[in-house]
């Protein structure tokens, strides 16, 4: 259970990073 949860926070997390380089460009 806490290896899912956090697992969804690193995911959020790269989906943040992602979002944000592509509108950095």
């Amino acid at each position: 259970m806490l290896e899912d949860y956090l697992s969804r926070i690193e995911f959020e997390r790269l989906k943040l990073v992602f979002m944000s380089l592509s509108s950095g460009n």
